[in-house]
C-alpha cells in the first residue's frame, strides 16, 4: 500500500500540472478531473493520435502529451522533452506505461515504452540516453561540410515518412561521401542524440550508425 500512495502521489503532481495548462482541450476543473475512486493498472500496448501538447506550469517546457480528451502521457522528468522527442501533435503513436485512472474516466500514464514512426523510446533507456533512431529511408535536401577541408560531416535528410532531421557522419570515407549528394536517396540508421532534448522547434540530431546509399551499406561513426 506504501509503495501504491509513493506511485499515486509521483503521478499525481503530474496530473496537476497537466490539467492546470490543458491547451484547447479544458473543459471541466482539475479536482473534477483528479478526483473519485483511484485505481492503477499497467497498460499497452496501445495505439492512438496525439492531439494535443501538455505543458508545465510556467508554461514554458512541454511535460506530457495528449492521447484523446481524458488521457495524458507523462514522462520521467529526466528524459527528454516529449513534445520534441517524442511526438507532435497528430502523430499516430503507440504506447505502455502505469496508468493511474479515476473513476470521472480521467486518466493519466507514466510511459514505460513509446514508439512513434522512427522514434523508440523505453524507460529501460539510462538517463539522457540516446533513444533509436530505426533505419529509414528518405533524400538528402542539404550538405554539410567541415570548415578546415570542404569534406562531408553530415546532411539534412528528409524522411519518406516523419520530420527532418540533421544526420552527423564524422569524417565518412571517401567511397561514402562522393555518393552523397543532394537529391540521392538513403537509409538513415542511428540514434537521436541527447542533445535533441531542446526547445520544440528546433532540428533533431541524428548520430549515424549505418547508412546505405545507391545499394551499398557504410557503418559511419559519428563524431563524439
Amino acid at each position: 500500500m506504501k509503495q501504491l500512495n509513493l506511485v499515486q502521489t509521483a503521478v499525481l503532481s503530474a496530473i496537476f500540472a497537466a490539467c492546470a495548462t490543458r491547451q484547447a482541450m479544458a473543459q471541466t476543473s482539475v479536482s473534477s478531473l483528479a478526483t473519485g475512486t483511484v485505481t492503477t493498472s499497467t497498460i499497452g500496448p496501445i495505439t492512438a493520435t496525439i492531439t494535443a501538447l501538455n505543458y508545465d506550469a510556467n508554461h514554458k517546457k512541454i511535460d506530457g502529451l495528449w492521447v484523446g480528451p481524458d488521457t495524458v502521457l507523462t514522462f520521467p522528468e529526466k528524459d527528454c522533452n516529449p513534445g520534441k522527442s517524442f511526438g507532435a501533435v497528430g502523430d499516430t503513436v503507440t504506447y505502455s506505461g502505469l496508468a493511474v485512472n479515476y473513476s470521472t474516466g480521467f486518466h493519466s500514464v507514466r510511459v514505460t515504452n513509446f514508439v512513434d514512426g522512427n522514434v523508440v523510446y523505453s524507460l529501460a533507456n539510462k538517463p539522457h540516453q540516446a533513444v533509436a533512431y530505426e533505419s529509414t529511408v528518405g533524400t538528402i535536401t542539404s550538405l554539410m561540410r567541415a570548415a578546415h577541408d570542404g569534406s562531408v560531416i553530415g546532411f539534412r535528410f528528409m524522411p519518406q515518412s516523419g520530420k527532418e532531421v540533421l544526420v552527423d557522419i564524422g569524417n565518412a570515407n571517401p567511397s561514402l561521401a562522393q555518393l552523397l549528394t543532394i537529391g540521392s536517396t538513403v537509409s538513415v540508421k542511428g540514434t537521436l542524440s541527447p542533445s535533441s532534448c531542446g526547445p520544440v522547434g528546433t532540428t533533431q540530431e541524428v548520430d549515424a550508425s549505418l547508412l546505405t546509399v545507391a545499394g551499398s551499406t557504410f557503418p559511419v561513426k559519428a563524431r563524439p
